[in-house]
C-alpha cells in the first residue's frame, strides 16, 4: 500500500489512530484518523507534520510520565533496526486537546511496514477527562490491553497485509548454509519489553539497564528429544553489570499461542515448566495454570524451588558464575527429571526436580532474557547431550522402524556388525545413562541390555528409542572388547 492510500484509509477510520515516524527523536505525526480528531479537537492538517509534543502542550509537567516517555522513545529506537520484531507497548498518559482541556488516554504503540519503511501505529482510547484516571483493576487492564491490541492488529493488517513465508528459519542464515538451531523464538505475541532479530533467533530486552525482566520467549515448535532428554543452547550476545544473575532457561508443556494468558507475571510461576538459572536456582511447577507470585516465596506445593545457597536469604544470593559476551549456556533436562545448566561445556547448576519428562507430552523451550543477560541468540547445540534420537537412529539406518519390536530387532542385527572405534566417542555418557535407567537384572552383559529393550509391536517413545540407541552402542563396545581379549 502506498503512503497516500494509507493516509486516506486512516482518515476514514472512527478509531482514534495516529501514524508516527519512529526515525525522529520526537516522533512526527504522518497521518491522523477522523476518530482522533473527534476526541482531541485537532484537524488532520493541524497534526500532520507536527511532533507528538503538540498533544502534551497544555498538560501540567507534574502529570507527564517520564517513564512513559522513555518507554515510547526506546520502542521507537528499536523500530529503526532492520528486520526487528517487537512487542506492542501500552501506555496510560495525559494528553491535551486543541482548546487546552486535558484527557487521559489508554494507548498502544505497534510497529508495521509502509512502503518497506517502519512506521508506528498509535491507537488511543479515551479513559476520562482531566490529568489522572482512577486506578484500573488487573482484570480491567487486561481487557483494555487485549481490546486495543486487537484494534492495532486489525489496522496493521489493513496497512501492511501479512505475508506467509514457508518457514521462519528460511532466512539469510539458512541461505548462507549456516548451521541452524532446531527452532526459532515464537513471535505471534511478545512480552512487553521483548524484541526479536535475525529471523527470530535473537531475543533482546529493551531498557535492559532499567528493567531486569520483561523478555520471556518460547520455542516456536516442540523441542527434539536427545539421548539424555531435552537440550538447547544460547549464546550471550550482550551482558550488563546493572543486574546480577543468570537468565532462566528451561522447558514448558504449554504450547505458545496468541492469547492473554501466554505469559506468567514472573518466570518462576510459569505453568507446567522447569527452569534453571538466576542465582544458582531452579524452579519447577507441575500444574498447568500459571501461579501468581507476590512478595512472599511461593509454597513448594505450587512452585518447587531449589538453590545452591539454601541457607542464604534470597536477596543476598549470588550467581555461581558471571556472564560475558560470547558465553554459551546450555540447558539440559534429563529423562529422569534433572535440570542442568552448562557454561562453555562446564556444569554450573544441577538439581533433581523429581519431575521426570512426560514421554507423551510435547515440550517447548523457554528463555527468560533477564538479569545480567540482555540479549541472547539461539545456537546449535554441539555437545553429546544434544545428539537427537532422530539423528542417532538415522545415522544407524534405523529411522524407518515403525515399532519398538522392529527397532530392537534391527539393533540386535546391527550390533553384531558395527564393531569400530567410532562408538568410543560417547561411551562414557551412554554407559552412565544406561546404568541409571536399566533394571539391575539387565546390567550383567551387553546382550541382556539389548534384550530388555525388546517389547510389543508399538511405536517407540523418545526415551525408549534413546535407550535402544544406548544399548546398541554398548553391545557393539562389549563385542569389540571381547574380541580384543
Amino acid at each position: 500500500m502506498s503512503f497516500e492510500q494509507a493516509r486516506r484509509q486512516l482518515y476514514a477510520l472512527d478509531d482514534a489512530v495516529l501514524l508516527l515516524n519512529p526515525w525522529d527523536e520526537d516522533p512526527q505525526i504522518l497521518a491522523a484518523s477522523s476518530g482522533f480528531s473527534n476526541i482531541a479537537g485537532f484537524s488532520s492538517a493541524d497534526l500532520v507534520g507536527s511532533s507528538t509534543d503538540i498533544l502534551t502542550r497544555h498538560v501540567p509537567k507534574v502529570a507527564l510520565s517520564r517513564s512513559t516517555r522513555k518507554n515510547v522513545a526506546s520502542f521507537c529506537a528499536s523500530c529503526r533496526t532492520p528486520g526487528v520484531q517487537i512487542a506492542d507497548t501500552v501506555a496510560i498518559q495525559a494528553l491535551s486537546r486543541k482548546d487546552g482541556s486535558t484527557f487521559v488516554s489508554f494507548s498502544v504503540y505497534s510497529l508495521c511496514k509502509l512502503d518497506q519503511r517502519p512506521v508506528v501505529v498509535c491507537i488511543h482510547r479515551h479513559l476520562c477527562d482531566g490529568i489522572a484516571a482512577r486506578s484500573l483493576t488487573t482484570q480491567k487492564m487486561e481487557e483494555l490491553t487485549e481490546a486495543i491490541r486487537e484494534d492495532a492488529k486489525r489496522i496493521r493488517n489493513m496497512i501492511d497485509p501479512p505475508m506467509r513465508g514457508e518457514d521462519v528459519l528460511c532466512g539469510w542464515r539458512k541461505s548462507l548454509g549456516q548451521a541452524m538451531p532446531n527452532f526459532a523464538f515464537y513471535n505471534e505475541r511478545l512480552q512487553h519489553h521483548c524484541t526479536l532479530f535475525d529471523d527470530c533467533l535473537v531475543a533482546t530486552r529493551r531498557e535492559a539497564d532499567q528493567l531486569a525482566n520483561g523478555c520471556m520467549v518460547f520455542g516456536d515448535r516442540p523441542a527434539s528429544p536427545s539421548l539424555t532428554g531435552l537440550t538447547f543452547s544460547v549464546r550471550i550476545e550482550e551482558a550488563l553489570a546493572s543486574f546480577a544473575g543468570l537468565p532462566l532457561l528451561g522447558f514448558t508443556r504449554r504450547k505458545p499461542q496468541d492469547h492473554a494468558k501466554l505469559y506468567s507475571t514472573t518466570a518462576k510461576g510459569l505453568g507446567a515448566s522447569v527452569l534453571v538459572g538466576a542465582m544458582g536456582e531452579a524452579f519447577a511447577r507441575e500444574q498447568y495454570e500459571h501461579f501468581v507470585i507476590g512478595f512472599k516465596q511461593p509454597p513448594q506445593s505450587e512452585v518447587k524451588t531449589f538453590s545452591m545457597q539454601p541457607d542464604v536469604p534470597a536477596h543476598k544470593r549470588v550467581p555461581p558464575v558471571c556472564l560475558s559476551q560470547g558465553d554459551i549456556l546450555e540447558c539440559n533436562y534429563t529423562w529422569e527429571g534433572r535440570i542442568q545448566m552448562y557454561q562453555q561445556g562446564v556444569l554450573i547448576i544441577d538439581f533433581d526436580t523429581g519431575i521426570p519428562i512426560d514421554e507423551t507430552a510435547e515440550y517447548y523451550a523457554v528463555v527468560d532474557v533477564s538479569l545480567s543477560a540482555c540479549s541472547v541468540a539461539l545456537v546449535p547445540s554441539v555437545s553429546p547431550r544434544a545428539t537427537s534420537v532422530c539423528t542417532e537412529l538415522e545415522a544407524r539406518g534405523l529411522k524407518q522402524c515403525k515399532s519398538f519390536g522392529d527397532l530392537t530387532t534391527a539393533i540386535g542385527s546391527q550390533a553384531t556388525s558395527c564393531i569400530d572405534d567410532t562408538f568410543e566417542d560417547n561411551f562414557e555418557l551412554l554407559s552412565q545413562y544406561a546404568t541409571e535407567n536399566e533394571p539391575a537384572s539387565c546390567r550383567n552383559t551387553p546382550a541382556s541390555r539389548a534384550s530388555f529393550l525388546s517389547g510389543a509391536a508399538r511405536k517407540p517413545t523418545p526415551k525408549e528409542a534413546s535407550m535402544a540407541a544406548c544399548a546398541m552402542t554398548l553391545v557393539a563396545l562389549g563385542l569389540r572388547r571381547s574380541f580384543a581379549q
